[in-house]
């Protein structure tokens, strides 16, 4: 879990589910559609946070079961406007005797658009890194919607199993701090925000 309060505070909740909660969860994946909780999917969060309990009350849309595999390669940029966070829980993971070290294989990419996060401490994110999640069974993470995605490509001979769902919290969360970001009706940095440091890695 990061939980660290500065001037642009990106949370993300991350972390491996121990293997009871893990087994629930690939049992529940024969019916997504039953997963109806955020603590559906990964078990009970026990982070003391505010926002970490707000995320254990909020709702799963569109549950679904995917295989990424050799030679996938997906951008999750898009910002989706009915979704607060998106959420991915990796269920299993296979791979051939003979394959390569997955290494950063099939790994999610977080970063942080807003103009500036590149050369400032940013919570999950520091000094413009982009937060790493391996898949590795049992893992899962919850991130922030608008946040820029990617999936590094799979090798060969390496399957990772995971459920991907959207998050959509009830009431905005207490970590939500307005004097220090623009935000706009939905919570989200003002687009014209993340334009600019789009933009401006464009002509860099």
């Amino acid at each position: 879990m990061i939980d660290l309060i500065l001037e642009w505070p990106t949370y993300i909740l991350s972390g491996t589910m121990p293997p009871d909660a893990l087994a629930a969860a690939q049992k529940r994946a024969a019916d997504p559609a039953g997963i109806l909780r955020l603590e559906d999917a990964i078990g009970p969060i026990v982070a003391d946070a505010p926002h970490a309990r707000a995320l254990g009350d909020a709702e799963l849309r569109e549950p679904r079961i995917e295989t990424w595999y050799a030679g996938h390669l997906e951008a999750l940029c898009d910002d989706m406007p009915d979704a607060t966070h998106i959420v991915i829980v990796v269920l299993d993971v296979s791979s051939d005797e003979a394959a390569p070290p997955a290494n950063y294989s099939g790994t999610l990419m977080i970063r942080d658009p807003r103009a500036g996060c590149a050369s400032v401490f940013v919570p999950g994110l520091p000094y413009g890194r982009p937060f790493e999640f391996v898949a590795r069974p049992g893992a899962y993470v919850c991130y922030p919607a608008w946040l820029r995605c990617a999936v590094l490509p799979v090798n060969a001979g390496h399957e990772i199993r995971l459920l991907r769902a959207k998050l959509v919290m009830k009431r905005p969360g207490a970590h939500d701090r307005p004097e220090h970001r623009q935000l706009d009706l939905d919570g989200r940095p003002d687009v014209n925000d993340i334009e600019r440091a789009d933009r401006s890695r464009a002509s860099a």
